[in-house]
């Protein structure tokens, strides 16, 4: 599979020396490409590809002698309050993306267990989740695990950050959070599922379309991943979506703030880290079906997974379907054209044979978004229109994106390293369809090429190290019948170096890294009259933390930077974006985002009570924005894209749960977040999100009946008012929300039937969000909205290969 792609175009590429030979081996013609690989810096960048995809074979058939057979791993899992056996307890490899349970009596088996080091992490519901490392010769003794129990604190592995600990061992601040857990009761969208997180919010356009916002930064400051894979899907455009959905997916991690040192380019305002679901358990085979009903918009949501695990060879499968008509406001009208529906199918096949672990993922996602609050006769200041109409039929204007997202990771895992190799591809058509079912308004067609590789070595007992690259090949291209051209067609190439080193010294753990990442941007000549663009970017950045921990507390700093290069569309635009009604002028002097910040946090951890305040600051240099201008052209009013010479953003989250001793079966969770922006001159930066309160009271029914209330949620939401705004902003009053929600068990013959129901906005309050485009014409968000869901869940234990 090639994952590098070139599209056709008029001129002609002279190449010199291995780049004209890798090009000629792989069966790329000379006349599709143009002369931005002319470059040194491109010709050279092609070189790395070669060298990488050439040699990192031959690095491994080197390196296997060190890997040993393969063995099984035995165990018990025990309660270390009185020594008893922790039964069905959760058993699993962090490498190998699967596990197994304990039996009745808190034993273990694995087979095709690496005799190199891996990590185990242990769960139990009740219990704090325990991690632990496994070396070799592992199978000689039965291995002891023991795990405390828990009352407020649970513990999660971060994937996202350099070394996998468990979050309170770790430097960076990262929040984790199980989807299950953020839909206790369900968001309509994975993007609203996510906004109820501490410091994360959306920004949307109607239901369809949200995309996040950390810590008041969104866009091209917000980079996405999907096990590993970088996700680029336009997501410059204030209207243009997450492009990621909820099936298959089990966790979000969040890093908050710069985050160049390990992703790149980009991650000024944080990193969203999505984890697919993992493999069934070994030798099962696993299943579930899943629908919901919304009835605000009569939206039907559906979603099957299938898992499969047997010696070693394991594969996923999940479908979904959602199905939305337009919303309904609290005054009984419902907003036309903001109906939507999405289609995913997601699979993942992996392997793991003595001490390599591959992983094949493949995504396919299609979204038909309608556009609310726009005319067919006038998209500048289109008219409030309410309609009592009911559809789910498209109707203009409306977004159809495909996206295909496919990766192939390879981990190799050797005496006191390892090595992880990842390439991907992920491939984006976003039409924008706005007098014609049949021609496009904007019709853009992106296809992004990824590699990251990543060693991993324990130089000394308490001293670890990460030596990585990363590098990605870029074309965005309009496409043949596009009615408006917004941006030129370009191609971008990122190469980036970094190194980490982290020390752990009894309670104290220390961590630094240093990163080099060149960008460089370049247009196709002359295309439909925009001007030759061919530039590029480099930046060094750093991060620098540590954690402290004892029993019940942990205190944790990072100072890290960033930086962005300027997008495309900020550089080079000069057209009308449907559905922002604004022309839109770029401007090519733009510099390089650079940003720096502090992040300090410290949390109290006892049984019953657990306090968190993490604050930040961070400040950005050559802050890009939209300015409005007197302008006016073709009838649209005409920002341009302007630079200030720094912008700070500072604030913090207070989070507290609680869980009286004298009351086990309740939990009280309540999060308070504040972000404060301004320029260098004082004034307030655009889109900064309202101030909040979210809490919830979680009361947990125990019982053992066949059909049984396992849980009763209460949620409630207080936005504060937002009166210091950007430039063409107006004001957003405060307002409440409350969200009811029950979820039961019924107990069939095999596995369990779990019902959930309840409703979203129970007082039917009518209210703008800051943050939602739709505010500027006068529509309000979705009112009442009440949802039953029923998920059937199936296990089957598959019969286990003969040991020899």
């Amino acid at each position: 599979m090639a994952f590098l792609y070139f599209p056709k175009t008029s001129s002609t590429l002279t190449l010199k020396g291995v780049t004209r030979k890798f090009l000629d081996r792989n069966k790329f013609s000379i006349s599709k490409c143009n002369s931005i690989a002319n470059s040194f810096i491109f010709a050279t960048m092609f070189q790395m590809y070669k060298l990488i995809f050439k040699y990192t074979a031959g690095l491994l058939m080197i390196l296997w002698p060190a890997s040993a057979l393969t063995q099984t791993l035995t165990g018990t899992v025990l309660n270390t309050e009185n020594g008893q056996p922790v039964p069905y307890a959760t058993i699993y490899v962090i490498e190998l993306s699967s596990g197994t349970l304990t039996d009745s009596l808190g034993n273990f088996k694995i087979t095709n267990f690496p005799s190199s080091p891996v990590t185990l992490k242990v769960s139990a519901v009740g219990f704090n989740t325990a991690q632990t490392i496994i070396t070799g010769g592992a199978s000689e003794n039965k291995l002891q695990i023991s795990l405390e129990p828990a009352h407020v604190h649970l513990d999660e592995v971060v994937v996202s950050a350099p070394f996998g600990r468990l979050q309170h061992e770790n430097v960076t601040n990262v929040e984790i959070r199980r989807l299950n857990d953020l839909n206790r009761i369900p968001a309509t969208t994975l993007s609203e599922a996510i906004s109820t997180i501490p410091g994360v919010y959306q920004s949307s356009t109607g239901n369809g379309i949200g995309k996040p916002v950390i810590r008041g930064l969104s866009g091209t400051r917000v980079v996405t991943y999907l096990n590993g894979l970088r996700i680029e899907n336009q997501q410059w455009g204030d209207d243009h979506g997450m492009g990621v959905t909820a099936v298959g997916i089990e966790s979000v991690e969040v890093i908050k703030g710069p985050a160049s040192l390990l992703y790149g380019s980009d991650a000024l305002g944080g990193v969203l880290y999505f984890v697919n679901q993992s493999y069934s358990k070994l030798n099962r085979f696993e299943g579930y079906f899943q629908t919901k009903f919304e009835t605000n918009a009569l939206g039907v949501t559906s979603e099957l997974g299938l898992k499969w695990n047997k010696n070693g060879f394991k594969f996923n499968v999940f479908a979904g379907q959602t199905n939305q008509a337009d919303y309904l406001l609290p005054n009984g009208y419902r907003i036309q054209n903001s109906r939507f529906s999405n289609t995913t199918l997601k699979s993942s096949v992996g392997y793991n044979k003595k001490n390599w672990v591959g992983n094949l993922h493949y995504s396919f996602i299609q979204n038909y978004i309608g556009i609310p609050g726009e005319t067919e006769e006038d998209s500048i200041y289109p008219a409030l229109f309410y309609t009592n109409a009911v559809t789910w039929s498209k109707g203009l204007p409306f977004q159809n994106v495909t996206n295909h997202y496919v990766s192939l990771e390879n981990k190799f895992f050797f005496s006191n390293s390892e090595l992880e190799f990842i390439v991907g591809n992920t491939n984006n058509h976003l039409q924008e369809l706005e007098e014609s079912f049949t021609l496009p308004g904007l019709n853009l067609k992106l296809n992004n090429s990824t590699y990251t590789l990543r060693y991993t070595i324990s130089l000394l007992k308490k001293l670890e190290a990460i030596v990585g690259s990363q590098g990605m090949y870029q074309v965005n291209q309009n496409g043949a019948n596009a009615a408006e051209i917004l941006i030129p067609d370009n191609r971008s190439f990122d190469a980036g170096l970094y190194a980490v080193l982290q020390l752990e010294l009894q309670k104290w753990t220390f961590q630094g890294g240093a990163r080099f990442d060149n960008r460089k941007i370049a247009t196709q000549a002359d295309f439909n009259g925009f001007e030759i663009f061919d530039r590029s970017y480099q930046s060094y950045n750093y991060s620098a933390g540590f954690v402290f921990r004892n029993d019940s507390t942990v205190f944790r700093f990072n100072l890290s930077s960033g930086f962005r290069a300027p997008h495309t569309s900020e550089l080079l635009s000069n057209g009308v974006h449907p559905g922002t009604y604004r022309y839109n002028l770029g401007d090519p002097d733009l510099r390089t985002e650079n940003a720096t910040q502090a992040d300090f946090s410290i949390g109290v951890h006892y049984d019953h009570l657990e306090l968190v305040f993490n604050p930040f600051f961070n400040q950005i240099n050559n802050y890009i924005y939209l300015n409005p201008t007197d302008s006016v052209i073709n009838g649209y009013q005409v920002f341009k894209y302007s630079q200030t010479g720094k912008a700070q953003l500072f604030g913090g989250d207070l989070t507290l749960h609680i869980h009286p001793h004298f009351a086990h079966w309740i939990h009280l969770q309540t999060a308070f977040s504040y972000i404060y922006g301004q320029d260098e001159t004082g004034k307030a930066l655009p889109f900064i999100p309202q101030a909040r309160i979210n809490s919830q009271l979680k009361f947990e029914l125990p019982g053992s009946r066949r059909f049984r209330i396992t849980d009763v949620v209460v949620q409630h939401s207080f936005y504060f008012g937002q009166n210091r705004v950007g430039l063409f902003e107006t004001p957003t009053d405060a307002y409440h929300l409350f969200h009811l929600g029950m979820n039961l068990s019924i107990h069939t013959k095999g596995n369990p039937v779990l019902l959930n129901c309840g409703v979203r906005n129970a007082l039917n309050t009518t209210y703008f969000d800051h943050l939602s485009s739709l505010k500027q014409i006068g529509l309000p968000f979705p009112g009442i909205n009440g949802y039953i869901s029923l998920k059937y869940t199936f296990e089957r234990k598959l019969k286990e290969k003969a040991e020899r």
